[in-house]
């Protein structure tokens, strides 16, 4: 690798790494700790599980001692009651126009039926009526809960239209046992504009200081 080149990696990836900060809190569930020797604590609409809000029905904080995580020891499992449609959600502060890259894992709690589980996920303003962005399920068949089959999803250029946006995970499983969601993560995608000024202007910091160099290669 060139100097300039060098240079140019150095000045943009700092920048690189600022802009893909997480935005979200408590993206793989670890807090709170669960302390109940069954492996789960259940959090019902109108409670709060860090810094997400239970929305509607019921979920289920599980721990590795019955399913194993993704990401951590914990993860949520989005159907507590059977019945209830559990919904999880949490405002993160965005950018009016700016786009954003969600990430998360998905399996199901294979301790009882059915055996394919189902979710949506919700976006839009924090206090407006949200939009579904996407719908997944998944089969628990020869899973185990040692060996969930985790998968990743990932739903890139969500626009974001205020300061404020909330992100909302529901639950589509009329059972007990339901999707577990875990390591969830938002993050802002980089300017095009912003990574081509940065890029540019190492460029000419490395012009500059060839030909300053130079000159005094001259002078001696």
């Amino acid at each position: 690798m060139n100097r300039l080149c060098f240079l140019a990696f150095v000045v943009v990836f700092p920048f690189s790494r600022l802009a893909l900060s997480d935005l979200i809190l408590n993206g793989s569930f670890e807090d709170p700790a669960v302390t109940n020797v069954a492996g789960f604590e259940r959090y019902f609409a109108g409670s709060s599980i860090g810094a997400w809000n239970v929305d509607s029905g019921s979920v289920d904080l599980t721990t590795s001692l019955i399913l194993n995580a993704a990401q951590g020891n914990q993860a949520i499992d989005l159907s507590g009651n059977v019945g209830d449609f559990g919904a999880i959600s949490q405002d993160v502060t965005t950018n009016a126009g700016n786009l954003y890259t969600l990430n998360f894992s998905y399996a199901g709690n294979i301790s009882s039926g059915p055996t394919v589980k189902e979710f949506a996920v919700f976006w839009g303003n924090t206090g407006s009526s949200l939009t579904q962005i996407g719908s997944y399920a998944f089969d628990t068949t020869g899973r185990s809960s040692t060996d969930m089959g985790y998968l990743n999803g990932s739903i890139t250029n969500l626009v974001a239209t205020s300061g404020s946006s909330r992100l909302q995970f529901v639950s589509l499983t009329d059972s007990g046992f339901g999707i577990e969601l875990d390591a969830v993560s938002l993050t802002a995608v980089p300017e095009p504009s912003s990574l081509v000024l940065i890029s540019l202007g190492a460029v000419g910091y490395v012009v500059w200081s060839r030909k300053r160099g130079q000159r005094n290669g001259n002078n001696g």
